[in-house]
């Protein structure tokens, strides 16, 4: 379980990662916790239904790669063959630069230092990199005592590039960068990888497009539900409240 406190806007808050269940004691505290073992209500608690994608580590290298669909197996191989180069990115300036071009890209929120809890630690960060250049970057929380590496923040720039070849190189490097960061974890004794979400039943095209990519790695959908807490739901609610007064408003819960 990791327990990660926040300042945002002058208000400390919680975010627990990977909890059995959400805890009484903590109902009127500011809190959320994030992927519970627990389904359904919770005394206390608002829940928010979470689906995601998990896949077992404890399983050779060999055979994650048999897991995976024809098409992501054949596309890591041939990232290989296009000597994709993997490394770890040790610089949380470095990340954030590149997240938040690739984010300016897709209209999404930009990312903060106090985004990359435990930099170094319990957030780790890959990037995939061709002819010298990060094309794509992969962060990651690594949660030790549950033996789970989930998927964080995720870019890529191949938005940027008008060159179809290009663009399908980016693709199948993104691929291997997934393959390349479940065997770092697989060696460092963790025991699930985690896809950072699933959006199951959606009928969003762009959605339902990152659902097959993600069912390619030949993982398992699972639920773990989100709980806010009593203050944390009220300041949800205040929070879309504010936002259609002042649109610019903005709070990450």
């Amino acid at each position: 379980m990791l327990d990660i406190s926040e300042n945002r806007h002058g208000l400390t808050y919680n975010h627990i990662w990977f909890a059995e269940r959400p805890s009484l004691a903590r109902a009127f505290a500011p809190v959320i916790y994030m992927q519970c073992r627990h389904k359904g209500p919770a005394l206390g608690y608002r829940s928010r239904v979470f689906h995601t994608v998990l896949l077992d580590l404890t399983a050779d290298a060999d055979t994650l790669l048999r897991n995976m669909s024809h098409t992501t197996s054949y596309e890591i191989r041939r990232a290989r063959r296009d000597e994709v180069a993997i490394r770890p990115v040790d610089s949380m300036a470095e990340f954030i630069s590149f997240y938040n071009e690739f984010a300016a890209s897709k209209g999404l929120s930009r990312l903060e230092p106090g985004d990359l809890f435990g930099w170094g630690h319990k957030t780790l960060a890959f990037a995939a990199m061709m002819d010298g250049e990060p094309i794509a970057m992969h962060s990651y929380l690594v949660d030790r005592t549950t033996g789970r590496a989930r998927l964080r923040y995720s870019a890529s720039h191949f938005r940027s590039l008008h060159d179809s070849n290009h663009r399908n190189a980016i693709g199948r490097a993104n691929r291997y960068l997934h393959y390349a960061a479940m065997l770092h974890f697989k060696e460092a004794g963790l025991t699930t990888y985690d896809m950072g979400g699933f959006a199951k039943d959606t009928t969003d095209p762009e959605m339902a497009a990152i659902n097959r990519f993600k069912d390619g790695f030949g993982g398992v959908v699972v639920r773990e539900d989100h709980f806010f807490s009593l203050p944390m739901h009220a300041l949800q609610i205040a929070k879309r409240s504010l936002a259609r007064w002042w649109p610019v408003a903005s709070f990450k819960a």
